[in-house]
């Protein structure tokens, strides 16, 4: 019996989600949740002596069981932020310990032979004797996690040595310690040969790593639990830890190498090697283990990859966090930096707000904006309110290539933050615009009132590659700022729209009205590299300005309908166009990629929104109801394509963003239960509250290529969202469920006000882009699959191969013609990758490729195109990259 598992230790509960990653390597990071806590060979250790204060002596709930609510749910309710550092054992307490780490509601120790963590939940047999704690008021679970088989020669050190230290001054003064040091990372060095084990912490979250060299295996590795009740592999590919009150998941790991700055998927999964072997886990008063503990054993099945490349099997999410305190918070806006520096804005009404290196430190009044700055790592670099006496919201944000922040909304204060040389220092109206710069620590640059003698709100903002920003929103003064050569100058009735640019100084360099007769608003704003504005917003005037040769002329009727409209960079307007059926739209987002082509969406009651032929989901899902659209325009304002997406109930799209191959990202909210989403989801099934964030993306075709609900037991909605250039999605909104997702989370509790806005960043792998000359065109199956599954050869490691984006079938007698493209990025090789085109089922040699060889180009690219001809009638065509039996051998060398 291992002696540490006989030690008593008095904890709360914990939550447990795992995920894993490969690099050169294997890396394994489980999630810990966690309360507060204190443990030391079977003595509580007083929690005062580390400068941390134990709050209420129970968790209200336990884990969960059949039939109660789930272990998240009953977690949400108490538990504290989780350590960020590793405590050194210089004799304070067990000598078997090497370093420890405290968080509430368990205990993790760090001992030559595993890493054990002790855990404890509330005895809801006892609940209501709270005034001591007793062996009766609490159940225990001790658990052991090892590498089953390790090298007895491994070695535990610490790394990353942080600024803060530990005093004990507990007893008499021969047990005092001092100036203990504390270590970001604690690794196991040489578990097996080539092998690593490495644990970090992330707030209310443990992370370990096991790191596999290049030569080793990921199947050496086996890790085993004890102290467990059971280990299941379930349908979805989770892992499930079954615990005695309940269990821990274990999400299905996602995998992925990235070769050429791509990410090649690689297909794996758990493996269960030993599920115990039957025998019950003794329970009681602080139960302890047999003297036999059973053991579970899992790995992991990892399919064909290159092992001179990285691997990795990695969780969805990068981060997740809550924003907010006591109050109510709101994130509207997001942009990310070159850096994977996340900037979000909203509005809080808490007091206590996280600030960090603040501009403004206080609440200024009702609600203020607040401007938030995060590392690519979810750390919090600077964060502020931003507003004056009254109501102060920040609806839009922008990042420019320096980390300046640019920030628009809108304000009813009198005394909203100025600058001396604001293009306009007073309130106007009863509200005003207003436009707001930061530097890269955070620093106010220009602050400015933007407004007439009405009401104005600023409701969008981008900003060009010379620092200039670009803002809109909309305006019911008729003497609104706008410059001699405005598109129009006129106030047109009832609210317009507003577009204005300022230069990187905050000097108006030109703003016009946008609008009708009746009500129009600009709702998203979005440049090009060529300083063309695109602006995407809601009109519910039949006269709204569109332009000769627009793609939707005239308005269709109902309330409202959506428009887009595009400014030259003088300010001219060089399209514009409604969007709409004859129901209600309202566009709620723009962006815009480097072709000039722009990406909307919004939402739609009409059963005759404009789609396209090829479009995803053609009609609205139920009538009465409203859909999301996602629509694409070239740059000349043409349709390119157009589509519903949604389910049985209402579904909203609020913010687009476009990542530099052409593909979209929308996110929004949903309430329904059937809402489209893809296998690689995140979230399959809405959550509880029925109504949830989404984040989706379309590839340049428009067709799904990634769906997934987001959200917890409440309500979420996901209002903005940013690209970076590695395909990571940043998503921010609001929600008041308090198990909302999290991950290395800033701040991983909810903050008891009635919402807290949310910071998610959601890691994504890139489809394939096709390029495709079908001859005749091609039809999709839904009984025929193109399955392209690039595959690295250990004669030349393939960075991609651009193939089918949906199934195809070649029909009998028809032919199709399908370019393909290598990226060959093995330094030393000469020659020898095949590409194999397969008739399925069976068949006979049908295709032939031109050119038979090639050399690659200055990028490692090569392009082949292969024509095929079926003869035998409806058979699927693969295209693979690899060493099997070849029909079509293809080879390539190195330029």
């Amino acid at each position: 019996m291992h002696s540490l598992l006989r030690d008593r230790c008095l904890i709360r509960y914990l939550v447990v989600c795992l995920s894993i990653i490969l690099s050169s390597s294997l890396i394994l990071v489980p999630c810990v949740y966690s309360s507060n806590t204190i443990c030391n060979n079977g003595d509580i250790i007083n929690p005062s002596v580390i400068n941390r204060q134990d709050d209420d002596i129970f968790a209200p709930d336990g884990f969960s069981s059949e039939g109660q609510r789930s272990a998240r749910v009953c977690a949400r309710e108490g538990y504290s932020k989780f350590p960020l550092c590793f405590i050194k054992n210089e004799g304070q307490i067990d000598e078997r310990v090497k370093y420890y780490e405290m968080g509430g509601g368990h205990s993790v120790f760090f001992a030559k032979d595993g890493v054990y963590l002790s855990l404890r939940q509330r005895n809801e047999a006892n609940k209501k004797n709270v005034k001591k704690t007793t062996p009766a008021d609490s159940l225990h679970e001790f658990i052991r996690l090892f590498p089953l088989g390790a090298d007895r020669e491994s070695e535990i050190a610490a790394e990353d040595l942080q600024k803060g230290v530990i005093n004990y001054f507990v007893g008499s003064s021969e047990q005092w310690r001092s100036n203990i040091p504390t270590y970001g990372t604690v690794v196991y060095k040489g578990i097996y040969n080539g092998v690593d084990m490495r644990f970090y912490g992330n707030n209310r979250r443990l992370e370990y790593d096991v790191i596999v060299q290049p030569g080793a295996s990921p199947s050496r590795v086996q890790l085993c639990y004890e102290g467990i009740d059971d280990l299941r592999l379930r349908k979805d590919g989770d892992l499930e830890i079954v615990l005695e009150e309940g269990s821990i998941v274990q999400k299905k790991p996602y995998i992925y190498q990235m070769i050429g700055g791509e990410k090649i998927e690689v297909q794996g999964e758990f493996r269960i090697l030993k599920a115990g072997d039957g025998r019950r886990k003794p329970v009681g008063q602080g139960y302890y283990f047999a003297a036999r503990p059973q053991q579970f054993i899992y790995g992991f099945k990892v399919a064909s990859y290159d092992q001179r490349r990285p691997i990795v099997i990695d969780p969805t999410l990068e981060y997740s966090t809550y924003l907010g305190g006591s109050g109510e918070d709101y994130g509207y806006g997001i942009a990310v930096d070159g850096s994977g520096s996340a900037y979000v804005t909203g509005y809080t009404a808490s007091s206590d707000f996280p600030k960090e290196s603040a501009y403004q430190a206080t609440l200024g009044g009702g609600i203020d904006a607040f401007v938030s700055k995060f590392d690519a790592s979810g750390n919090l670099m600077y964060s502020t309110y931003l507003g004056g006496s009254d109501g102060d919201v920040g609806s839009g944000i922008a990042v420019d290539d320096s980390g300046f922040a640019y920030v628009n909304g809108v304000t009813t204060s009198n005394n909203f933050p100025t600058t001396p040389s604001a293009y306009q220092m007073a309130l106007s109206g009863w509200q005003d615009a207003f436009v707001s710069k930061f530097d890269a620590l955070g620093n106010l640059v220009y602050s400015t009132y933007l407004g007439g003698n009405g009401g104005e709100e600023g409701s969008g903002i981008a900003v060009d590659s010379s620092g200039s920003a670009y803002v809109t929103g909309f305006t019911s003064s008729n003497n609104f700022p706008t410059t001699p050569s405005a598109h129009q100058g006129v106030f047109g009735g009832g609210n317009d729209a507003f577009m204005s640019r300022f230069d990187s100084s905050g000097n108006l360099v030109y703003s016009t009205y946008l609008g009708g007769g009746d009500a129009d608003k600009g709702n998203s704003i979005a440049v090009d590299s060529s300083g063309s504005a695109y602006v995407a917003g809601t009109t519910f005037s039949n006269n709204f300005p569109t332009t000769p040769y627009a793609y939707q002329t005239i308005f269709l009727g109902g309330y409202s309908d959506a428009f887009v409209a595009r400014f030259n960079s003088s300010g001219n307007l060089t399209y514009s166009t409604y969007l709409g059926g004859t129901a209600d739209e309202k566009g709620s987002g723009i962006a815009v990629d480097s072709s000039g082509s722009a990406y909307v969406t919004g939402f739609t009651f009409s059963y005759n929104f404009p789609t396209t032929p090829s479009a995803y989901q053609k009609t609205l899902s139920t009538y009465g109801y409203r859909d999301i659209f996602v629509a694409r325009f070239n740059s000349w304002g043409n349709l390119v394509y157009s589509t519903y997406l949604g389910g049985n109930d209402n579904d909203w799209g609020s913010g687009i963003a476009v990542d530099s191959s052409g593909s979209a990202y929308v996110t929004g909210f949903t309430f329904s239960y059937n809402f489209p989403t893809t296998p690689s989801a995140y979230q399959k099934t809405i959550s509880a509250g029925g109504l949830d964030a989404f984040v989706v993306r379309f590839d340049p075709s428009g067709d799904l290529t990634y769906s997934t609900y987001l959200g917890g037991s409440g309500g979420d909605w996901g209002v903005g969202v940013a690209m970076d250039d590695l395909e990571s999605a940043y998503v921010t909104g609001y929600t008041d469920s308090n198990d909302f997702p999290m991950k290395s989370a800033y701040q991983g509790v909810f903050g008891n006000g009635n919402y807290d806005a949310f910071v998610t960043k959601l890691s994504l792998l890139p489809p394939p882009v096709p390029t495709q000359t079908p001859s005749p065109t091609p039809e999709v199956s839904p009984t025929g699959e193109v399955t392209p599954t690039p595959q690295p050869t250990p004669l030349c490691e393939v960075a991609y191969v651009i193939a089918l984006p949906r199934p195809l079938i070649i029909q009998k007698g028809n032919s199709a013609t399908e370019k393909v493209t290598l990226i060959c990025t093995n330094g030393d090789l000469a020659a020898g990758v095949e590409v194999t085109a397969t008739v399925k089922p069976g068949g006979k040699k049908f295709a032939n490729v031109s050119p038979p060889g090639a050399t690659t180009d200055d990028k490692g690219q090569v392009t082949f195109t292969i024509t095929a001809t079926d003869k035998t009638g409806n058979a699927k065509i693969e295209f693979k990259s690899g060493s099997e039996a070849s029909t079509v051998p293809v080879k390539v060398k190195k330029k």
